[in-house]
């Protein structure tokens, strides 16, 4: 039996937000900013500390600013922060847009977006080894009042447990969990809203997703509905 294993999964929310220009946002666990931190949010908030100190109302620009990028209190910055390739290929691409904040990405509407949010995985292992079942979890509490989504996807790079083929391929399906089933009793009400399939010789290759319906369908009850999504990974031969 091949084991497939998802790491380094991400999602990210694009949107466009009036209130500033492009940034990557992280939200915040306990504080800290995570591995993706915003490259951008780090060099302002450095120049809030060193070359605006001498200015008078320094503490209510440093306030305005964060209040602008979602943030309550400036974040503490871990050390030795490595930032994921997808980001950083994300980054990149918004880059090479000339005069533009936009992110040209093929089949998501993102044209218009001026901001990506970032989250990471917080689910399980496979569920089911056989069924090659895995349950994303993003800590998704709310996105600011200004925010106007246009699009979603999750990011994640799959890993097996030997070599493969070229003639193998897995078909990953990803669910939206409408509802939670319970043991026994019920089953999860489930929608599919994206699924491929990928040639498993592609080792450690990040693969993409439009999860676009899932976003949209958790901020219209302002997110209090997030039971995550479900991966299924279906080996064909």
């Amino acid at each position: 039996m091949i084991l497939c294993f998802l790491v380094i999964t991400q999602l990210y929310i694009f949107v466009v937000d009036s209130t500033h220009t492009v940034f990557f946002l992280k939200r915040r666990q306990q504080h800290h900013t995570a591995p993706d931190t915003m490259i951008i949010l780090l060099i302002l908030l450095s120049m809030l500390h060193t070359g605006l100190t001498a200015i008078a109302g320094n503490d209510e620009v440093e306030k305005n600013l964060l209040t602008k990028l979602g943030l309550s209190r400036r974040p503490v910055v871990k050390e030795n922060i490595k930032i994921p390739s997808a980001t950083m290929e994300l980054y990149k691409s918004m880059l090479e847009q000339n005069m533009t904040t936009h992110f040209a990405l093929p089949g998501l509407h993102t044209t218009s977006a001026n901001t990506a949010r970032a989250y990471f995985n917080k689910g399980s292992a496979p569920i089911n080894a056989k069924t090659k079942k895995y349950r994303l979890q993003f800590d998704i509490d709310s996105l600011p009042e200004q925010d106007q989504v246009k699009a979603a996807e999750v990011r994640f790079t799959m890993k097996y447990d030997k070599v493969l083929q070229n003639e193998e391929f897995i078909y990953v399906i990803i669910h939206d969990i409408i509802q939670p089933g319970t043991k026994g009793l019920s089953k999860p009400i489930l929608r599919v809203i994206d699924s491929k399939s990928i040639n498993m010789s592609t080792i450690s290759k990040t693969e993409s997703f439009d999860v676009t319906p899932f976003v949209e369908r958790l901020s219209k009850n302002k997110f209090k509905d997030n039971h995550g999504m479900l991966v299924q990974c279906v080996t064909e031969s």
